[in-house]
């Protein structure tokens, strides 16, 4: 991607955030952005002064330099006497690390055109800031990427004020965070803490911030080792970046905040892969991807929170946190950044194979016109903690995107709740996006969601690229065991996927149990019931079908589609059912129209 094409997109963001700037002098809150979806004034919209900066230096307008200035002169205001920002509304500290990260890297650009009040305001802000950060930053103290990010906030701050004992902290959590990298590349620290240690792998903040900061870090101080760590992290989360550019967050602990995009509230996934693209071209070709889908998901010049935002409801307003965390991600991208000569495939775009990830029990399977995301991902945490039990697993498909159809199948969380209530909006009634087996026995609800032990297998097949089987037990949100053992099998042919379903219970227990398999459907997608086994499903001039195959059971359409519905990753779905089941093996498919008639 080029130069011109990032900076198209960085000044599509930077001139929305202009315009939500308030500039009335007399305003208390002169110079902040306001989010209007949120009616309040967050300090971390403070984070704008970096790509605002690097848009007036490309650029060369006023408008921005003057915004920029403005901008981080209210954060100065705003930080408390301790150094830290509240993040406001709320007075979680935490994330004055992003704030500090952006000053920073703002006041290196814009030093010669500060006055002398901003220009020694800005050094003190920064100085109180990396101070609060070295006094309390630790595994413990926040999710990984917060220490990730310090590292590389400090590392910009010694730039700033020649201060040594920034870096020896910066190189003191960035080696903390490496150590957390396993042997298949995934950062793990996005979760709960146990036995002191923080546990939980997602994708979306590895990559959208931890990885990013992390390769920022290590230019800045040359540091090889860790530099060596994120290549490797960013070979495997390559994998992840399925063919429309998407990234496929559907399994990880925080998948709560999924857009498809990356995570709402994390920076960008362009920050981590062209920071290190001289080293693999398969970078460049991501962070290319990944841009085009991005743009999909802006309107107005803000950024959704996933494909469908503006089609479930087109009034919709959304908060200002990915339209200035993304900007952000592209300004340091631009700044930072290499533009290779020549790009690469990823992973994703070439055909025929599989990958199993042992370490969070995930499969990735691509064929000649799909790819499928398999997740039996046992971080259960939610014993303690309930934000950590709603993410998918059990052997589901959790992701499937269709060449020519797009995400034909997405998830989203097993009971929706708005954990982190500043970045999630209210919803009630709404049912799950992830395909799953259902149960319900005297108004109690199983669910092979719910299986956190659950048995991944891999099979080869001569005709199939591979076959993929799950073992597990439907269970409550409680973990209560229902008596059904389940086994969940997945066929990948070139066109087609075979899903069967064998079950162990008692014939009784049958007439309880529905299989629900929701499609994502867009304004133009038509479903149609050929008979009590057969639905046409029909988008682009293209049809695909849904058959059962074997076993006594019936197809039933939309029954509850107001409720298939999440607004993350703000998809809506039409179910199709299969109920009336009176066999305990039950086999269906979904096939590309020309393979089957």
């Amino acid at each position: 991607m080029s130069l011109r094409s990032k900076l198209k997109t960085l000044y599509q963001l930077c001139d929305t955030l202009c315009k939500l700037q308030i500039i009335d002098e007399q305003d208390e809150n002169f110079g902040a952005i306001q989010c209007i979806a949120c009616n309040t004034i967050h300090t971390r919209a403070g984070e704008a002064v970096y790509p605002l900066a690097v848009a007036y230096k490309h650029s060369g307008e006023k408008k921005y330099l003057v915004a920029a200035i403005r901008l981080g002169d209210w954060l100065v205001s705003e930080q408390k006497e301790e150094g830290f920002w509240y993040e406001t509304p709320e007075k979680w500290t935490g994330t004055t690390t992003f704030q500090l990260l952006s000053l920073s890297a703002a006041y290196l650009i814009l030093k010669d055109k500060l006055s002398t009040k901003s220009y020694k305001l800005w050094r003190q802000a920064i100085a109180r800031a990396a101070d609060w950060l070295m006094s309390v930053m630790s595994e413990t103290f926040a999710n990984i990427n917060y220490s990730a990010t310090t590292s590389a906030s400090l590392a910009l701050s010694y730039k700033v004020l020649k201060r040594p004992e920034y870096l020896v902290k910066a190189r003191e959590l960035a080696h903390l965070v490496v150590k957390k990298i396993n042997e298949e590349g995934f950062i793990v620290g996005e979760g709960a803490i146990e036995n002191n240690r923080r546990t939980g792998i997602d994708l979306g903040y590895n990559l959208d911030m931890s990885l990013g900061t992390l390769a920022l870090y290590s230019l800045i101080t040359k540091d090889d080792l860790v530099k060596r760590k994120v290549l490797k992290a960013l070979k495997t989360h390559l994998f992840f970046v399925y063919p429309d550019g998407s990234i496929d967050d559907s399994w990880g602990s925080r998948s709560y905040k999924w857009t498809t995009y990356g995570s709402k509230t994390a920076h960008g996934c362009q920050m981590a892969f062209d920071l290190l693209a001289d080293e693999d071209p398969r970078f460049a070709t991501a962070s290319h991807l990944n841009l085009v889908y991005l743009r999909k998901m802006i309107r107005g010049g803000l950024v959704g929170y996933g494909p469908h935002s503006w089609i479930h409801d087109p009034s919709f307003t959304p908060c200002i946190y990915p339209t200035f965390t993304r900007a952000e991600n592209l300004a340091f991208a631009i700044e930072y950044g290499i533009t290779p000569e020549k790009k690469s495939p990823i992973p994703s775009q070439k055909k025929n194979w599989f990958k199993y990830f042992s370490s969070i029990n995930v499969v990735l399977v691509r064929t000649d016109e799909y790819m499928a995301t398999v997740t039996a991902y046992s971080y259960n945490y939610g014993y303690k903690d309930r934000r950590y039990i709603t993410s998918p697993t059990g052997g589901c498909i959790s992701n499937l995107w269709w060449k020519n159809y797009g995400l034909m199948q997405t998830s989203s969380q097993t009971v929706y709740e708005p954990h982190e209530i500043m970045h999630m909006p209210v919803e009630k009634n709404l049912l799950p996006l992830t395909p799953r087996i259902d149960y319900f026995k005297n108004g109690e609800y199983y669910t092979n969601l719910y299986e956190t032990s659950g048995k991944l297998s891999l099979h080869s097949s001569e005709e199939a690229t591979i076959s993929v089987s799950c073992r597990g037990n439907l269970k409550s949100r409680n973990f209560e065991d229902s008596g059904i053992n389940y086994t969940l099998i997945y066929d990948f042919y070139d066109r087609k996927l075979v899903k069967r379903i064998k079950l162990k219970c008692e014939q009784y227990k049958l007439k309880g149990i529905k299989v629900i398999e929701p499609i994502v459907k867009d304004p133009s997608t038509r479903f149609i019931k050929r008979n009590k086994y057969t639905v046409l499903i029909e988008k682009n001039n293209e049809t695909w079908v849904f058959q059962l195959l074997s076993g006594r059971g019936e197809v039933t359409l939309g029954v509850g589609e107001e409720k298939y519905w999440c607004p993350f990753p703000s998809i809506e779905c039409f179910p199709i059912c299969i109920d009336s089941i009176e066999s305990t093996e039950i086999a269906y498919a979904i096939t590309h129209s020309s393979a089957f008639f």
